[in-house]
């Protein structure tokens, strides 16, 4: 499974890229929205791990932009914010998940 990490905290991205390449993914990161936005544009990707907050696009614009070229590449965002969930579905998130999860059950739920 190819996944793109789009994470403007570099030491955060660099740790979960190895906890994620050490479970066998291949990953990419980014550390901006808008390079997130052309890399998740390419189609490439199995999986997106998406921040809300970072430089030049912020992660609803990125999830609103992408569903709006008809890209259904799931996408897992990444906050701290309850508000953020409301403002999530509108830009097109279908359902939302406790971090404490493991991409074993994304990937269950995402790719039935």
């Amino acid at each position: 499974m190819r996944i793109l990490l789009v994470e403007d905290e570099k030491e955060l991205s660099r740790a979960l890229a190895q906890m994620l390449m050490k479970d066998g993914y291949d990953v990419d990161c980014v550390y901006d929205g808008s390079d997130g936005l052309n890399f998740a544009s390419t189609g490439m990707y199995d999986m997106i791990l998406l921040d809300v907050i970072m430089p030049k696009m912020n992660g609803f614009e990125v999830l609103a932009t992408l569903r709006q070229r008809k890209l259904e590449t799931p996408v897992i965002i990444r906050h701290g914010i309850y508000e953020s969930c409301v403002v999530a579905q509108l830009a097109g998130l279908r359902f939302q998940l406790e971090l404490r999860i493991t991409l074993a059950l994304v990937e269950r739920l995402a790719f039935p």
